[in-house]
Parts: C-alpha cells; structure tokens; sequence
C-alpha cells in the first residue's frame, strides 16, 4: 500500500471475523485494508466465529471507542447469532452510531426473511459488487452501496512441494477452489468435473485438476467422488491449508476455474487474476465488475430456476447454468494456446490492481465516508456517558425508567379485515400515547374484501395524525385448508405464514421507535393506558390478558409451563403436533386464566400476539418471529424462545385486560 495520508473526518470502527480462514474472513480483511488506506481513523475488531472458543467475549462498542462509524463485516444470520452469544454489540450498546452492514448475497427473486428482518439493524448496506447490491436493494428499505473489498496480497509462498498436493512439475493444473460449508449448488463444482472430463475424454499425464474444499460434508463428497470415478487425474484437496500455502497452489496451477453459477463477488479469482494465472468463470454476477473478455475466459450460460430449495436459496431462485461444453473448449484452448491464456493473465494483473488495490477501495469509502457526512446522516457527537448496565433476562423493578419514556409503532398484519378497520382505528386514536410520538405500520396480503383499498382510502387522514405511516403490501397465496381455522392441520402453514408477515411488516416499518406493540387488528377492546401499563417497571417483552367477551380465555398461546423433575419448565411431549407444539388441551401448561386477577406480572414461556409489546432494540438484535419451528415453537412462541436464548424474560399480565371477539 503506498504511503496513506490522515484526513480529517469521522472514525470507524469495522467489526470482521479477521482470523476465519474462509471468504468471509478475506473479504473482512480486504474492508480492514481498504479502511486503513482511506486515512479516516480506523479501528479494527477481530470477531469471533459464533460457538468458537471466545465466544462470550464481549468486544468494545463503537461509542467506546469514539468511532461514530461502525461497518459489520458479516452476514445477518451470523450477525444475529454473534449479538446472542455476546461476541457482537447489539444496536443499542454505545449510544448513536451510524451502522453499516457488508452483506453477501446471491439471489435477485429476495432475502431471506431473517436477512430482511436485521434490516432494522443499519442504516445502510453495502455489498461487494453491483450484482450483490442488485439482489439486496429492492428488499431492504435502505441506501445500498456497492463497495468491494480490496485485495490483500498473499504471504510469500515460499518453498512449498507442489507435488504432495496432487501439481507435479511439468504439468498443467486447473485449480477450482469452494469451501464445503458453502452452497455447493451455487459453487458448482460438479459443472467444472464434467467441464474437464468432457475437454480431456481420457486422461492426460501432463493435465489435471485439483479441487481445493474445506468441510465437505461426507454425502458431498461422495457425489463428488462418483463424478470423478475413473479419473486419477482429478483430485480432491478436503483440507485447511495456510495462506502461504493457498498462495503456492494459486500461484502454482495452470489456470483457475470458477463454473459459478452466482457470486456475489469471487475472491478466489480476483486473488487468482492478481497472481497473473488464467481464469476461466461464468460470464455472469459479481465477477463482471471486475472481469471482461479482454482479462477472462468468460463461459457462456443460460438462465435456469433452481429445481429445488438449496438452502438458504429458494426453489425457483434465478442463476446461471455454465454451458459445460463451451468451458470444455475454453479448457482445450488454454492448453494449446499458453500465449494466448498468457496474456489475458497479464491484463487482468493489471486491472486488478488498479480495481480492488486498498488505495482505491479506501478512496472510494472516503468519497461515500463524504457524501453520508455532508448528507447530515451522522449522529452528532455525545457527551460520553457512564457504561450501561447488561440488559440481559431484564424483569420487572431491574432499575430501568418505568413507563413507556419514548416513541412507538403500532404494527398490524392484516388479511381481509375491511369490516375491523373503523373500530381499529378508533381505539387507536384514545390510546394514551402522543400522536407525533406514534407511528402505525400495517401489511395487507392476501385480502380479497378490499382491505387494502380500505387502507389506501384512509392513508392521508393518518399521516396528518401520526408521527409516521407505513402501508405495505405483499401476497403469499396462503389460503386457509377446509374445516375450523384452529385445527391442528391448519397452524403450522398459518402460524408460518403469520411469522412471515410480521416479519417483513417489521423490516419495512420500523425506525428509529423505542418500542413495538404488536396489535391485532379485530382486537375489540383496551384500555387506553394499555402500552404505558404494559411498559412498566422497565420489561422488555409483555403481553395482557386476552379474554372474549364473556371472560373466558382468548390468547392460549400466552402461557406457562408446569415444573419438570430438574426444576425447569419441561413441555408435555403430548403437546407436540406434526413437530409443533401446538394442543388446545396444552397439558402441562397454565394461562393467565389460572392467576387471580390481581396478580402481579408473571414470567411466562410462550407469549401471544394479539397485544404483544417489544422493546424495539430487541428486534434490532435480531428478535424475529419464527418461520420454521424453533426447538419446536412457531411464531410468537417461538420468538418467546429465542428472547430467552438471546437472555430476554417475556411477562403476561393478568391484570391487564383486552377483549377479543369470538371467530
């Protein structure tokens, strides 16, 4: 990196897995040059895998650190699971920060719902390549920059045997490189098998190809295995090799084959072009902004729908199939044509380095550093403050401000609720919480009584009455199966499609709010003091006693659970349906209907949502509604459970009542 002059400006703190030996950790430590070399004041925080040996270490928040920037270089599900270990600073942690996340994904047909939901979380994204921003921008309500990460020169390869890797000398070596934990329907590596086996029909002793993996799972590798069958002249490399040694394997191959059929990125040849070797790779996704028939051997594809759901990808997900036989004659030339492959090698050195060197990533930081500076988007400066208290498993009387003591959205999923809508927003408007402190997010699917051209009629009246409103729409075509809508046959689609909606409500909704009140729209009746009795004593997740008109028990899925031998809550097994714990005989548990009415708050294990309060920093840390059973709890049960494995209480009040109507 040449020499890096100090601007003034603001810092900013990157957080990357740094010592992870897969692309995620290159693509962090690409960030932590590029950032080094832009001369703002930097800070570098090595994160933890989640589950390895530090995890529970807690690292220094970017207000700690006087960094009023802190950039996330790890993907949303990972982010997620690092705030519940403790190893990442959720987003309330520190005072104001701007937060950028650096996110990797590769599928324009949409996010997945978790990605979406930790949405909340920032105020901008950026991802490594236009393609990457492409399949990211229209699901997220969020600015989306294209920022790559540069290339960090290899160590010196020293004097390593090529030869006990499976690359003698005086042979030609196509080099593939996947990590196994990968989506290998993605990575294609079986596309670049039958790639080789269809340009060399037999083998040759002076050509070969090394695939190089890492934790391939053992039914992968044996599809691999049986595709290779035959061919001594294919070899698997299924192990962790050093950076010094990778950097011998890619500086040693012949020519470096990526058969993708979508990268959001793909470091593996950007480091490949920049050690002069030939590259042959599909002709499509993030790779195209570095690369071009000048500097590659570009394969041709066709567009196909992924057959199947390849986690985390969707079945119908739209990537490119490489035409196997177009890279056969790609591999053919490249052999009998080394000047030819030679010289591509030579120009694409060059490109990279003028592309993705520190220096010109960390200048294009510095210029977006600028534009979000002069835009006014950066929190002003805070006098420091003394260290919070930990907010874990917070209850009743742990010392917060009592009350709600801040902003709050109303958020409503709603489905062929025209004939509700009047007394919804009636109650709405005696709830004692000021307007221009009120914001209202509601999504419509799947109505077919006009609910949203209700909705749209009413749009201008509310956002002359509240702080903000958010109206979305977005159908899933779930309908309801024959027979009553409670059946067990029936919850697992509708708890599952209800989870889907109260997440992307969220991710499209919510702000900058202090709290989240979940709120059925044909709820018929509640106090006005509702939120303000439900925030009280600082809890974090409450609920209030759901009754029909005649008293009874509406909301069974607020409950508590009977004590097992250990102690513990233990759930009966006989509540457990179709993998889902889900019974209106709920043997072992007890609802609020079970606590006098006097009775004060009480920890409960499953929470429902027909007046479900949360404190908005939560769903920031990635509290979402479960869409798949979470140790066999869906929905708000199951976002119940994963509260407490993040060390979150949930508490049902039994004085507190609200009143649902019959169905």
């Amino acid at each position: 990196m040449a020499g890096t002059t100090a601007r003034a400006g603001p810092g900013i703190a990157l957080y990357a897995h740094l010592s992870e030996p897969i692309g995620i950790g290159s693509s962090g430590r690409g960030l932590a040059a590029a950032i080094a070399a832009s001369g703002l004041p930097t800070a570098t925080i090595d994160v933890p895998w989640p589950g390895g040996w530090q995890a529970g270490t807690p690292l220094p928040t970017p207000a700690e650190l006087d960094m009023p920037i802190a950039v996330f270089a790890t993907n949303p599900d990972t982010h997620r699971r690092c705030i519940g270990s403790g190893t990442l600073p959720g987003p309330s942690a520190g005072g104001k920060v701007y937060r950028i996340g650096h996110w990797s994904w590769e599928s324009p047909n949409g996010l997945p719902d978790e990605w979406r939901t930790m949405a909340v979380l920032f105020d901008e994204i950026w991802a490594p390549s236009s393609y990457g921003a492409a399949c990211i921008a229209p699901f997220v309500p969020l600015p989306v920059v294209v920022m790559p990460a540069a290339l960090v020169a290899p160590p010196p390869a020293g004097r390593i045997d090529l030869a006990r890797f499976g690359m003698p000398p005086g042979t030609f070596t196509f080099l593939s490189i996947f990590d196994g934990r990968s989506n290998l329907d993605r990575k294609n590596p079986g596309g670049v098998i039958r790639a080789f086996r269809a340009a060399f029909a037999q083998p040759r002793p002076d050509v070969r190809l090394v695939l190089k993996s890492r934790g391939l799972l053992p039914r992968d590798r044996a599809v691999l295995d049986r595709m290779i069958a035959g061919r001594p002249d294919i070899r698997i490399l299924d192990r962790t090799m050093t950076a010094a040694e990778m950097a011998a394997l890619v500086a040693g191959c012949g020519c470096y084959v990526s058969l993708h059929r979508a990268e959001a990125m793909g470091l593996t040849m950007v480091e490949a072009m920049a050690l002069g070797r030939p590259v042959i790779a599909t002709a499509h996704s993030g790779n195209l902004d570095f690369m071009s028939p000048e500097t590659a051997a570009l394969v041709a594809y066709r567009f196909m729908a992924l057959p199947q759901e390849s986690l985390p990808f969707r079945q119908g997900t739209i990537w490119a199939e490489p035409s196997i036989a177009h890279a056969a004659e790609l591999m053919r030339q490249t052999v009998s044509r080394p000047e030819q492959a030679a010289e591509r090698a030579k120009l694409a050195a060059g490109s990279i380095r003028r592309l993705l060197s520190a220096d010109a990533v960390g200048g294009r930081i510095a210029a977006r550093i600028d534009t979000i500076r002069a835009a006014g988007r950066l929190p002003a400066p805070a006098a420091p403050a003394a260290p919070a208290a930990p907010r874990r498993a917070a209850g009743p009387r742990d010392g917060r401000t009592p009350g709600l003591g801040g902003s709050l959205l109303v958020a409503t999923p709603v489905k062929n609720a025209a004939p509700y809508l009047g007394r919804y927003f009636d109650l709405l408007e005696r709830l004692a919480v000021d307007p221009a402190r009120l914001s209202i997010g509601m999504l419509e699917s799947d109505s077919s009584d006009g609910t949203w051209e209700a909705l749209e009629a009413r749009r201008e009246d509310l956002a002359g009455r509240y702080a903000r409103v958010t109206l979305a729409r977005h159908d899933f075509g779930y309908r309801l199966p024959q027979g009553p809508r409670y059946q067990a046959a029936a919850q697992h689609s509708r708890r599952a499609t209800l989870a889907r909606s109260r997440n992307r409500l969220l991710a499209a909704a919510l702000r900058d709010e202090d709290w989240v009140l979940w709120l059925d729209v044909d709820v018929c009746d509640y106090p006005p003091d509702l939120v303000e009795r439900l925030a009280a004593d600082g809890r974090d997740i409450a609920v209030p006693h759901c009754v029909l008109p005649n008293g009874r028990t509406f909301d069974r899925n607020t409950f508590v659970l009977d004590r097992g031998e250990d102690g513990g809550p233990r759930e009966d097994p006989r509540n457990l349906i179709d993998g889902v714990y889900l019974t209106e005989q709920a043997v072992g548990r007890r609802h609020l209907e079970d606590f006098p009415a006097d009775h004060g708050p009480v920890e409960v294990h499953g929470v429902g949502g027909t007046a479900l309060l949360v404190r908005a920093d939560l769903h920031r840390e990635g509290l979402i509604f479960p869409v798949a059973p979470h140790r066999g709890y869906l929905e708000t049960e199951g976002l119940a459970v994963l509260a407490r494995d993040m060390g979150y209480s949930c508490w049902g009040l039994p004085a507190i009542r609200i009143v649902h109507p019959p169905l």
